[in-house]
């Protein structure tokens, strides 16, 4: 269901976040893929992220609950399920989906899209409120930590992780405060990949030169 329209001010295509992602998907190959890896998922985290795919998705179920999405490049598609909807998307437009139920989409070309979810229940005006503070967010440049983000992307050089109440975050490596540093011997650089053990393991931190 369309639920909202919202204004995409251009300011928002400056942003690293979104150059970081709308590269990503522009100068993805489609080769052989499967649709299902065109798509460049969410976290589910109950706050906006940015996620997109690239061209049509078959349909499929990820049984997660009531999620929404925004297209914010200019691009037109067809979203639909097995209850028989078909809505016509545009930049801007809020769509309002039940991803518990079989769906997918028609679309040329890619889409980078701000998302949410997912909920028990419709949470329209909350959403709606969160998407326009989001918005906000990527049109100011120097937000960073405020701005949604596709949660996967790779860690970029100007940034590191950091312990923050015990987690891993990223940051700026200029406001960084006491990075995580690689653990191979004699290497004092910022650490750019975890080991999947981390905090409880460290032996497996690399730089950008050790994981390369």
């Amino acid at each position: 269901m369309k639920v909202a329209n919202i204004n995409i001010p251009n300011n928002v295509y400056k942003h690293r976040f979104y150059k970081e992602l709308d590269k990503i998907l522009s100068s993805y190959d489609m080769g052989a893929k499967t649709s299902m890896d065109r798509v460049f998922g969410t976290h589910n985290t109950h706050k906006p992220e940015l996620y997109g795919f690239v061209g049509h998705i078959e349909p499929h179920r990820d049984n997660k609950g009531i999620v929404y999405f925004m297209p914010l490049n200019d691009v037109k598609g067809i979203f639909y399920n097995s209850d028989g909807e078909s809505i016509d998307y545009k930049q801007g437009d809020v769509i309002r989906m039940d991803d518990r139920v079989m769906h997918g989409v028609y679309q040329k070309g890619h889409v980078v899209a701000m998302f949410i979810g997912a909920f028990d229940f419709h949470q329209d005006h909350k959403v709606i409120e969160l998407f326009n503070r989001a918005i906000t967010q990527l049109s100011d440049g120097n937000s960073y930590k405020t701005a949604p983000r596709w949660l996967s992307a790779p860690i970029a050089r100007d940034e590191c992780f950091e312990l923050e109440d015990l987690e891993p975050v990223r940051n700026l490596l200029q406001h960084a405060n006491e990075p995580i540093l690689c653990s191979v011997d004699e290497c004092n650089k910022v650490a750019v990949k975890l080991d999947n053990k981390f905090p409880y393991f460290w032996e497996y931190n690399l730089c950008h030169i050790h994981n390369n």
